[in-house]
């Protein structure tokens, strides 16, 4: 198992995992909003019911939102997630494509999430400038190293 790692250079691996761990994690989130739109005149009588602030929090924050604009999430979500999941398994192989992908993915995003930052600075604003311009960096680099081997 280690060998199968080991094929692949290190700052692949953490691109592949984040990449993976997004798609999981939109995953849930598209599965969460699909039960809250389907579920959205009721999601009031669930919050007296919880004890747990977080619960209770995120259900009264649920029922302001629009019944249409949780489905629209639902659906947004699922399809940035399988388009993170496929990111993931055509960098796992080392598709040409993949990188491609996620070049323009990420590269498309990071004028909008620099303009956020400069809008509003957040820790959580400029970790993902940071981390998105590292990852767009790293491929972009890796580029003409991965041509040469084929």
């Amino acid at each position: 198992m280690a060998r199968l790692f080991q094929r692949h250079p290190k700052g692949l691996l953490i691109l592949i995992a984040y990449k993976g761990g997004t798609a999981l994690f939109l995953s849930i989130v598209s599965i969460a909003l699909n039960f809250a739109w389907i579920r959205h005149a009721a999601l009031s009588q669930y919050t007296l019911t919880s004890h747990r602030f977080i619960v209770t929090w995120v259900l009264e924050h649920l029922t302001e939102i629009p019944n249409h604009t949780l489905q629209y999430g639902a659906i947004a979500a699922l399809l940035y997630s399988a388009i993170s999941a496929i990111e993931a398994i055509g960098l796992w192989y080392e598709w040409d494509w993949a990188r491609w992908l996620l070049l323009l993915g990420v590269g498309l995003s990071l004028p909008f999430e620099l303009l956020e930052v400069v809008r509003k600075v957040s820790g959580l604003r400029v970790l993902l400038l940071v981390a998105n311009s590292l990852a767009f960096w790293y491929v972009l680099r890796r580029f003409p190293k991965h041509s040469e081997k084929e």
